[in-house]
């Protein structure tokens, strides 16, 4: 659970910076206060829709995708004037899986774009 204060922010400031997860997926289910997040490289506000999930994708989705989904880059900052609470399911595989690229992501010919790795070290070594 992550505890979101009421904060007057300054120009790029937030309570969590920019970042992408490095998870394979995090579920957030949406509350009645609005947080951030990034669409098409534009910062617009999540929608708030009572009973939704927000669906990030991680590094290793990027990754086992060969780049085809990729990592969503977001923020947050509570811009509320109430505190703010935020419970997200960061979902993984097992530490001992051995990424690799989904066949199906990787055009006929080419190489995939990153070199089977373990799920935990891929945790360590992000790439945006």
């Amino acid at each position: 659970m992550l505890y979101y204060p009421v904060a007057c922010y300054e120009t790029n400031q937030f309570g969590i910076a920019l970042h992408t997860d490095s998870n394979f997926m995090t579920l957030l289910p949406q509350s009645d206060v609005e947080g951030l997040m990034n669409a098409q490289e534009e910062w617009v506000r999540a929608p708030k829709i009572r009973g939704a999930i927000s669906v990030n994708s991680g590094d290793m989705l990027k990754r086992w995708s060969n780049d085809t989904v990729k990592s969503t880059r977001h923020f947050a900052a509570n811009l509320s004037r109430e505190s703010r609470y935020a419970i997200p399911y960061f979902m993984a595989p097992n530490t001992r899986y051995l990424m690799e690229a989904i066949s199906s992501c990787v055009p006929a010919g080419e190489e995939p774009k990153h070199p089977p790795l373990m799920a935990t070290p891929s945790m360590r070594k992000r790439r945006r």
